[in-house]
């Protein structure tokens, strides 16, 4: 199999930035190249990570709209005592509401444990007003008492592309020029410590 159009450019144009005259993005196309298509692709990979974690940072929630591509919507998430199990591929829930859209529940950024003992007096929860925080693929929401299901906007990570597959670059175009920056600045890296050893 091959790239990607778009991930396949994206390697050959930051291989050139490196100074490797690479005209294939796949592994046959390595010959005696500085920078391999495997070491580029995971470059490729590590950049789009790097994207969304940085922008998620950077603006938080209002992330969803500057890299909507990234937003995944759940279905119907059952709560047993306010447990919910969050969808695969759910990497920071954003936003979560009841399953008819009538009741939003707020973010709980600070310690979840300080709101669940009640000593903090800015967030408690109630039945009108219910919380919701986040453990790996878990969602909690808090009072206990609140009956799902529950829907959720959550922000996703992209997929790493494997060896020669028919991956896709996960965000849109727009940013294929930060992901190949990214690239060779990884690249560079890579270079300098090598050349410290």
């Amino acid at each position: 199999m091959a790239y990607s159009t778009r991930f396949a450019a994206n390697i050959i144009t930051a291989a050139r930035r490196l100074h490797d005259n690479r005209t294939v993005a796949e592994a046959s196309g390595d010959g005696v190249l500085r920078y391999s298509s495997d070491l580029l692709r995971q470059y490729q990979n590590t950049a789009q990570k790097d994207i969304v974690r940085d922008l998620y940072q950077k603006y938080g929630d209002k992330v969803s709209s500057i890299i909507p591509e990234m937003v995944i919507e759940s279905g119907n998430i059952t709560l047993t005592t306010g447990l919910g199990t969050l969808p695969a591929g759910t990497w920071i829930v954003l936003e979560t509401s009841s399953s008819d859209w009538a009741t939003y529940y707020t973010k709980i950024d600070a310690n979840p444990l300080k709101v669940r003992a009640g000593r903090d007096s800015l967030l408690t929860p109630s039945a009108g007003k219910p919380l919701f925080y986040q453990i790996g693929l878990t969602i909690q929401i808090l009072p206990t008492s609140v009956a799902g299901p529950v829907h959720t906007w959550s922000l996703t990570v992209p997929v790493d592309t494997a060896v020669d597959a028919a991956g896709e670059v996960a965000l849109a175009t727009v940013w294929d020029a930060e992901i190949v920056r990214r690239m060779v600045d990884y690249g560079l890296q890579d270079a300098k410590s090598a050349v410290a050893i």
